[in-house]
């Protein structure tokens, strides 16, 4: 959050250096930004100490038996 806040005043404060960019270039600033932001927390290990945020980068295959344990 704090980062989101940071790079959204350097990007889109009307007195910043970006300000005199396009506003499609400042939007993909700050999804770099957010998208680096949030590799970087997946990552690091608080990001790996809480949890399964990441299931959808490692797939685990099931099978037929694997459905069978839930009931």
């Amino acid at each position: 959050m704090v980062s989101a806040c940071v790079f959204g005043v350097f990007l889109f404060h009307p007195d910043s250096y970006f300000a005199e960019y396009n506003i499609v270039v400042r939007n993909v600033l700050m999804g770099i930004a957010m998208g680096t932001t949030a590799i970087g927390i997946f990552k690091s290990p608080w990001g790996k100490s809480s949890g399964n945020n990441l299931q959808l980068l490692e797939p685990q295959f099931r099978t037929k038996h694997t459905y069978l344990n839930y009931f």
